[in-house]
């Protein structure tokens, strides 16, 4: 299991950041390489749930467990085949000149000792393209 996080600065109060950040229709203008979002219930509301498509065959099954709005989103992300399960905490922190993102990923790779050796590589690749899709937040 690995514990990874990233986070950036924001130029906007943490109001208008969380509902970027939870904004089905919004994804797919910051979130790299997805294809198509199937959400069922509010990404705001605890037990809602999405299908995120990236190429083919990736998919992640998304589940929201807690949320505070506008400091805090916790949900359940679980790899198509199962491989990969991440829990991920996005928090937004009030901060002058507007609010700090900070995104933590709890994350386990199955598959035993053949898993544990991709679990260094599982939790670079997490945070370099969750990086990348913060930045494109911000930028929105």
């Amino acid at each position: 299991m690995g514990n990874r996080h990233v986070s950036v600065m924001i130029n906007a109060p943490p109001e208008r950041v969380f509902g970027l950040y939870t904004d089905p229709g919004r994804a797919l203008d910051w979130l790299s390489g997805v294809r198509e979002i199937r959400a069922t219930g509010p990404p705001d509301q605890p037990g809602s749930r999405a299908v995120i498509a990236y190429r083919w065959p990736f998919k992640l099954r998304i589940e929201v467990l807690q949320v505070e709005p506008p400091a805090h989103h916790v949900q359940r992300l679980k790899e198509l085949v199962g491989l990969v399960t991440c829990t991920t905490t996005a928090r937004f922190r009030l901060v002058e000149g507007g609010t700090e993102l900070r995104l933590e990923m709890d994350y386990r790779v199955v598959g035993g000792p053949i898993g544990r050796l991709f679990d260094a590589r599982v939790g670079d690749k997490m945070v370099a393209t969750a990086g990348g899709d913060l930045a494109r937040l911000k930028a929105l």
